[in-house]
């Protein structure tokens, strides 16, 4: 059910109002929007009927957004709520406001938490360390932080690309500049494209891997290739 939430005279949350089209072109206003937080992906993953979508106001400018899947696997009033790469607070041309990231997660723990009766998981775009985590840290300072186990721990790495590549190549560690050597010996190609033909090769080859290397994947088998807790805060 769409409503409007009006927090004060100038801050408004309205969830589930917006149209796919909408969405989309208020995604266009963050500097922190990604894949993950787009209708389209979130549709295909996890179906149009499991998604949420919040979005914070102030004077009707929009100043975040929040894209979440919905799980509840009986036909009792409880269940799940996960954020991924979420919330957006970021506005492009300018720098991440304390407050909006607080208000948004206020909004999101009274629409979902207490308005919904759900756990909500929360999984933010921000590496730890950074200024961006303090201020999500910091705003999402009432949930509970789940304890890190391998099961639940994500490893992303940002690699500065301003040095040479001569450097680069120096700080890689020595097995892995070993494989590379190895590499550029074979006279392999690479070959870069968007074409439908081209995403085919992909899906081929990443089947074969995935065939021999017995990974679990958290995404859905690309299409095309016909292959057939209760926390609140991660």
């Amino acid at each position: 059910m769409t409503h409007e939430i009006l927090i004060d005279s100038s801050w408004q949350v309205e969830v589930d109002r917006a149209t796919p089209a909408e969405w989309a072109q208020m995604l266009d206003l963050f500097n922190d929007a990604n894949f993950y937080q787009t209708w389209s992906y979130g549709r295909v993953r996890w179906g149009a009927a499991n998604l949420s979508h919040l979005v914070l106001k102030r004077n009707n400018e929009v100043l975040g957004m929040a894209q979440l899947r919905i799980v509840r696997p009986t036909r009792f009033k409880f269940g799940m709520a996960y954020l991924r790469w979420g919330p957006l607070c970021e506005r492009r041309g300018q720098s991440m406001d304390h407050e909006v990231a607080a208000r948004m997660a206020q909004a999101i723990e009274e629409e979902y938490v207490k308005g919904r009766k759900l756990f909500v998981r929360v999984l933010p775009n921000a590496f730890g360390g950074s200024p961006r985590a303090a201020i999500l840290e910091s705003a999402f300072s009432g949930f509970t932080p789940e304890s890190l186990v391998s099961d639940n721990t994500y490893r992303t790495f940002v690699l500065d690309l301003g040095p040479s590549l001569e450097e680069l190549r120096k700080n890689l560690d020595r097995k892995w500049r070993n494989q590379l050597t190895r590499a550029e010996k074979n006279n392999l190609t690479v070959i870069a494209g968007n074409s439908l033909d081209e995403y085919q090769a992909f899906c081929n080859i990443y089947r074969q891997m995935r065939q021999r290397k017995t990974f679990e994947r958290s995404y859905p088998s690309p299409i095309v290739c016909g292959s057939s807790s209760a926390r609140k805060m991660a």
